[in-house]
């Protein structure tokens, strides 16, 4: 009795103490695939549209814009989305230094240059235009059109898949196919039950 007891024990320990090595390799893993990602693209926190409000400018008032950071090559590019911005600032350039968004700006009615200062948390925006104006307002993320879609995307998407359907009322149980394909940048589906009909 007392040897089964001490091997009840030892197969306890060895079973807790193995599943326990599993536990850490898996958490361990998930940890560096998560941090290559992150470091992969480090502007991608700043790509989206921003709605932001500037408080207590010169002529007494705030100032809206709104304004689209996207990614061209390497480097971002940002463009207003306002007729009205664009006719009275330009924009001369965006980077990102130290976490930071800055859209270097050229304001046509004073003739000078500064910048728009952001910092980025979510989808909230806080920061200063020329140093001194604070803003804060909200990101968006883009939105890609049709014809964009990624094929890498579609490719997790499209494909044919069999399902059954189980206590289904009346039925009981059904076996279905669904094909999701890619036609004209749009996606489309067929569903066959039963015997194949649509």
């Amino acid at each position: 009795m007392f040897m089964n007891n001490k091997i009840l024990l030892l197969a306890l320990i060895l079973t807790f103490s193995s599943c326990s090595i599993f536990q850490n390799t898996k958490t361990f893993t998930q940890d560096i695939d998560s941090s290559a990602i992150e470091s992969n693209d480090v502007l991608q926190k700043f790509l989206g549209t921003y709605e932001i409000e500037v408080f207590n400018l010169p002529d007494g008032g705030d100032g809206k814009f709104s304004m689209k950071v996207t990614k061209e090559g390497d480097a971002l590019k940002t463009t207003f989305t306002t007729e009205e911005a664009s006719q009275t600032i330009d924009i001369v350039g965006t980077e990102v230094e130290e976490g930071i968004l800055y859209i270097d700006i050229y304001i046509k009615s004073y003739g000078i240059n500064t910048a728009f200062e952001i910092y980025v948390e979510g989808d909230q925006v806080t920061g200063y235009l020329a140093d001194m104006f604070e803003l804060q307002g909200v990101k968006y993320p883009l939105i890609e059109s049709d014809e964009n879609i990624s094929k890498n995307i579609s490719s997790l998407i499209s494909g044919d898949y069999a399902i059954t359907m189980y206590d289904v009322p009346s039925y009981g149980e059904i076996d279905a196919r669904i094909k999701i394909f890619l036609n004209e940048n749009v996606f489309n589906s067929e569903v066959s039950y039963f015997n194949g009909e649509s």
